[in-house]
């Protein structure tokens, strides 16, 4: 005897439902359990990605103009991002030989913030060069436009939409478990 039960056959109550149509509705409540998982971490990737991308605005809070439009320049391709400021030292070197711009826009304890502008034909090589110096790209999400400071509204308002959402999946999880 396990748990009550006796091995061999059982006059347990099924509800009228064969072992064939159990596991087909467990099947089918296991799948609505993981699509709902699924949504959640989606969910909550999209609002740790956001709240990174916000963090990194805080470095351009001087800056006033549509960043988005940064990535369309027709010659020139531009890069965000961050470089420590031993690399940073090393960056004049490289400078002098290379038809490069490198605009500052913030500097915290051990980092340099600022956008590099390079002509496309030397943008690998240039690429190159600031990875070697250990520049970490920051990339925003695609479809917001603006400033800084308006892309920076646009994330919050974002997270508080997918805040609600995943309220939303919660309540449906929890009303799925009530009806079964």
């Amino acid at each position: 005897k396990l748990a009550g039960i006796s091995a061999g056959k059982t006059d347990m109550h099924t509800g009228g439902m064969s072992i064939d149509d159990m596991r087909g509705f467990l099947d089918k409540l296991n799948l609505e359990f993981e699509g709902k998982k699924a949504e959640r971490e989606a969910l909550s990737k999209e609002q740790a990605e956001n709240q990174k991308s916000l963090k990194s605005l805080e470095h351009m809070k001087n800056v006033n103009c549509d960043i988005s439009r940064l990535g369309e320049l027709e010659f020139l391709r531009c890069r965000f991002g961050k470089v420590p400021k031993g690399g940073y030292k090393m960056l004049g070197t490289y400078l002098a030989d290379l038809d490069i711009i490198f605009l500052k826009t913030d500097e915290d304890e051990n980092n340099i913030w600022g956008f590099y502008f390079v002509a496309h034909e030397d943008a690998e090589r240039v690429d190159d060069i600031f990875t070697s110096l250990y520049f970490e790209r920051v990339m925003f999400p695609r479809g917001i436009e603006g400033n800084p400071a308006q892309i920076a509204e646009a994330l919050k308002k974002r997270n508080d939409d997918i805040a609600v959402k995943a309220k939303e999946l919660e309540k449906k999880t929890s009303d799925i478990l009530e009806e079964y």
